[in-house]
């Protein structure tokens, strides 16, 4: 992982534990930050689809396995971003989130599909945003196993021309 990728995280990280969250169902800034989350989520799914489109052909540098793994932990962050909203604006949605964390791993567990079953929505909003987030994490998971399918295959191309080469004692052609 390059510094760039890890700064990158560690800022995301801060940021969500930092950015004010919650309030008052009254307050029309909740309605505010709840539609900005909810958009976010839409325009990370597809800033990741164009970030891995466009590096997936980059088997060197690893840049469209970095990038999405920047916009995965963007993506999860949003999504406990969202958790915590509803769970703190509106009583009775979830059972078992109270803090950010409490989020933050909902989160994580719901993406990896490990589901202890600890936090849960148990409200119509919160699980309408459980729904946005187990769509947004099958396209994570289809666009990362498209990524490790494509440079999979390539490699396996690049070693195959290899080994054709040297059985028949021809220069290998320069990139």
């Amino acid at each position: 992982m390059t510094w760039r990728a890890l700064r990158d995280i560690t800022v995301l990280v801060v940021l969500y534990y930092v950015v004010p969250l919650g309030g008052d169902r009254a307050d029309p800034m909740l309605w505010v930050r709840l539609a900005v989350v909810l958009v976010g989520f839409v325009v990370l799914g597809r800033a990741i689809a164009r970030r891995v489109a466009r590096h997936s052909d980059d088997t060197t540098s690893g840049r469209g396995v970095e990038g999405l793994l920047v916009a995965v932990v963007a993506g999860v962050l949003f999504a406990a971003a969202a958790d915590y909203l509803v769970a703190t604006t509106q009583q009775g949605q979830f059972d078992g989130l109270a803090t950010r964390t409490d989020a933050l791993y909902f989160a994580l567990s719901t993406l990896t599909t490990v589901g202890f079953g600890d936090i849960h929505p148990v409200g119509q909003m919160a699980r309408a945003v459980v729904i946005a987030q187990l769509l947004f994490d099958v396209i994570v998971i289809a666009t990362a196993a498209g990524v490790i399918a494509r440079q999979a295959r390539r490699r396996a191309g690049t070693r195959q021309v290899s080994i054709n080469v040297e059985r028949s004692g021809a220069e290998l052609p320069r990139p």
